[in-house]
């Protein structure tokens, strides 16, 4: 045995490493001894003030289950209020496993490099953490996620892991944020999660407020109104998406708004859409819920004889009817709505999906904001023409003097 150990030298070596290192493992502390773990932020800033949550993770010895609680404070700055907690809770801050960072419209129009640098400064890696407004209070939305498996924790995994779920959403993480503030552009967009009162069940009330504690699996927090009824918070996620320009909170879109916007963003795969009034030979006049199951965008930036820049987006689509609104269907009906299209039906999906992304561009010319990455496209492929053109025109005012060019194509599917 000796003799063959000695002549491999490398279990030789891993025999030393085993002997030496183990014990060094063995006696280390377990992490949620020395740290806390941090699964979620919210920043509220009121008047001159951040109350900061922070919702972490508190293991529980029987059943191996896990309660999330939370923990908040004030302070003059983002970094001052979390080494309040750090003393608070008697142990270091640890973020390698925080999933979002959300913050209320007041913290988002003072400066989001404000919140956020704390963190870009720790020794983890914090650039995957999603950003999420807010419109009332971070703190609140917090308590909503109970548990690992809440409503909240859910459509964030789902948006950033399933390969279905993630191709309707397009989350902005800090890393987005920080090379979008330090890159040619400085808008990008975010999502916005609000918290609704629902009416409970019977029974009695959890407290809420100051530090709470929650066991997994819930999906809100509970309170009693002041009528002695139960009121329940839970997620309001209506899909609205809010801009950022310049590190700061511009504007917050309309639920329309944003589904206008999201025909500009390439990761997003799959849309829904209803065509109003198409006049059908067999049904008359109906409503239909197009369903987009896949798509691909192509943007091609050039500038024209006279030097203006334009922008051409090439957006194939394909498509299959999620639901036909009419009074009665036959079996007909269902055998040929689903991939079979009229052209004239063609033509109506294309003439809605046009009208939905001159809304957009409307809206963002108006409000001069560029969120689609259209000066990043020019500067990356047409740098000398580019740098030519800004020698006579504003790069702030760029968005406005982009000319759109919108060819779409529509291919059946089942």
């Amino acid at each position: 045995m000796l003799k063959y150990l000695w002549k491999n030298k490398f279990l030789i070596l891993i025999l030393i490493l085993i002997v030496t290192m183990c014990p060094i493992t063995i006696s280390l502390p377990e992490q949620s001894r020395t740290e806390s773990i941090i699964t979620a932020v919210g920043v509220d800033k009121k008047e001159d003030e951040y109350e900061v949550s922070i919702q972490y993770v508190v293991p529980q010895s029987s059943g191996g289950q896990e309660n999330l609680k939370i923990s908040k404070q004030k302070g003059k700055t983002v970094g001052e209020v979390f080494e309040k907690l750090n003393l608070e809770l008697g142990k270091t801050l640890g973020f390698a496993h925080c999933r979002f960072i959300a913050f209320n419209e007041e913290a988002g129009k003072d400066s989001l490099t404000k919140i956020l640098d704390y963190l870009l400064r720790q020794k983890t890696n914090t650039n995957n953490i999603v950003l999420i407004l807010t419109k009332e209070s971070a703190g609140d939305l917090l308590a909503t996620a109970n548990g690992i498996d809440s409503d909240l924790y859910t459509f964030l995994s789902n948006s950033s892991n399933s390969n279905e779920f993630k191709e309707y959403n397009d989350l902005t993480t800090i890393g987005d944020f920080f090379r979008s503030y330090f890159g040619e552009g400085n808008s990008l967009a975010i999502y916005i999660v609000n918290t609704e009162k629902t009416a409970g069940e019977e029974g009695g009330a959890s407290p809420t407020g100051g530090e709470s504690s929650a066991s997994s699996g819930s999906s809100g927090s509970s309170s009693t109104d002041s009528a002695g009824g139960e009121t329940k918070e839970q997620i309001d996620n209506k899909e609205r998406i809010a801009i950022i320009k310049d590190g700061k909170l511009l504007l917050s879109l309309d639920e329309e708004q944003s589904n206008d916007f999201v025909w500009f963003n390439e990761d997003v795969k799959r849309i829904i859409f209803q065509v109003n009034d198409y006049q059908d030979d067999r049904l008359g006049k109906v409503d239909t819920m197009v369903n987009i199951f896949k798509r691909f965008v192509r943007k091609k930036a050039y500038f024209d004889e006279n030097g203006n820049p334009h922008m051409e987006l090439n957006i194939k689509n394909y498509i299959r009817t999620s639901q036909i609104i009419a009074d009665s269907l036959e079996q007909e009906d269902y055998e040929i709505s689903q991939d079979h299209f009229k052209e004239d039906f063609l033509k109506k999906v294309e003439e809605e999906a046009i009208k939905k992304v001159k809304k957009a561009e409307q809206h963002f010319k108006e409000n001069n904001y560029d969120a689609i990455e259209c000066y990043e496209t020019f500067y990356k492929f047409k740098n000398k023409q580019l740098k030519e053109y800004l020698k006579t025109h504003s790069k702030d005012d760029f968005i406005k003097q982009v000319t759109f060019h919108y060819n779409f194509t529509f291919v059946q599917g089942s």
